[in-house]
């Protein structure tokens, strides 16, 4: 059996998100490409992340870039927490739990995406919080929402 998708789907991670980072087809939707970025950041495939930035927000970094930022981070967790689409724009709102310098981190985001050349791209993002959060106890339940105790959930990776 294959692995989960990083996304939180509960899909495997060959038939979610790898299809699209991969490029053998394009997410159907806004929260699509959101989930599909959310894993390739957890892939480190920073060139996928890059190349679904819109055109004009590309111009100032590159996909090296964004490994060096994400340097020594371990993506844990993605928490879909509202959607609104229309026909050409979406705004997603998420948390996506993080380990970084062995502290842990949860970052909300309310993010916007357009509709472009038959496919959706991330233009940008309004950060409502990103700080370090407490680490459970051991026996306590984790952060992240899988309803696990910490030490079997997040707990086994600090």
């Amino acid at each position: 059996m294959g692995k989960l998708c990083y996304c939180g789907s509960e899909q495997l991670f060959s038939t979610c998100c790898e299809p699209y980072i991969l490029n053998h087809s394009k997410p159907p939707s806004a929260e699509g490409l959101m989930r599909s970025r959310y894993s390739a950041y957890a892939a480190k495939n920073y060139q996928y992340i890059f190349d679904t930035y819109a055109a004009d927000c590309r111009s100032n970094f590159t996909p090296k870039d964004l490994a060096i930022n994400d340097e020594g981070t371990r993506w844990l967790k993605l928490n879909v927490l509202n959607t609104s689409s229309q026909s050409r724009s979406a705004i997603v709102e998420f948390k996506a739990f993080y380990l970084s310098n062995k502290l842990f981190y949860v970052m909300h985001e309310i993010s916007e995406f357009i509709f472009a050349k038959d496919q959706w791209f991330y233009t940008t993002g309004v950060s409502v919080e990103n700080k370090a959060i407490p680490q459970p106890g051991r026996n306590e339940t984790c952060f992240c929402g899988r309803d696990k105790k910490f030490k079997k959930c997040c707990g086994k990776l600090s």
